[in-house]
């Protein structure tokens, strides 16, 4: 709120520094707010395979592209991340299906109710495996594709700061990221 109420007067402060002012000028106050914060939502998963979340970006619409992702609830590994010129219900199962013969059937796969996964619900519906009444299906609370992007950005950004892998012969210039600034958090 702090931040919120500065920038509305034009004031420019890093958070770091907000956070070290109110501890000393108010840190009763502080504690008081703290205790009041919303908790995180747990978040658990039995095994891998047991929930997959798939959803599209539409960002990037005007230039007539769409990415599609796929994560494994389980182990957070994306099970498909893949930019398409289309939103159609087809490309979505095709993408799906791919990762089906990769990685296995799902259990359970969560998506919003665009039209987008509607081939995918009746995939998981129509299954002799899964079938309808047991939530092969679920369409709320999932994770996005930018979700899954600045977490693989981030994983991928860290691996590479450990020279753990080499970076790719390639010319980043060209996509408009500065692979050589500083580290994510």
């Amino acid at each position: 709120m702090m931040k919120g109420y500065l920038q509305s007067k034009g004031w420019r402060v890093q958070r770091d520094r907000i956070r070290c002012s109110l501890l000393r000028t108010d840190p009763i106050g502080l504690m008081q707010r703290w205790q009041k914060a919303i908790k995180r939502r747990s978040y658990n998963v039995k095994y891998p395979r047991s929930l997959w979340h798939i959803d599209g970006n539409h960002k990037l619409i005007s230039w007539r592209i769409v990415v599609h992702g796929g994560i494994d609830g389980y182990s957070r590994m994306p099970i498909f991340l893949k930019a398409s010129d289309n939103n159609r219900a087809e490309t979505v199962l095709q993408l799906f299906l791919e990762s089906v013969a990769e990685f296995g059937l799902p259990s359970r796969v969560r998506s919003d109710k665009g039209g987008e996964n509607v081939d995918v619900a009746a995939y998981m519906l129509s299954h002799q495996q899964r079938g309808p009444g047991r939530g092969s299906m679920i369409t709320e609370k999932n994770r996005t594709p930018f979700q899954l992007w600045v977490t693989g950005l981030q994983l991928a950004r860290r691996v590479q700061a450990h020279n753990i892998v080499e970076p790719m012969e390639e010319h980043y210039e060209y996509y408009g990221v500065d692979w050589h600034g500083p580290i994510p958090d």
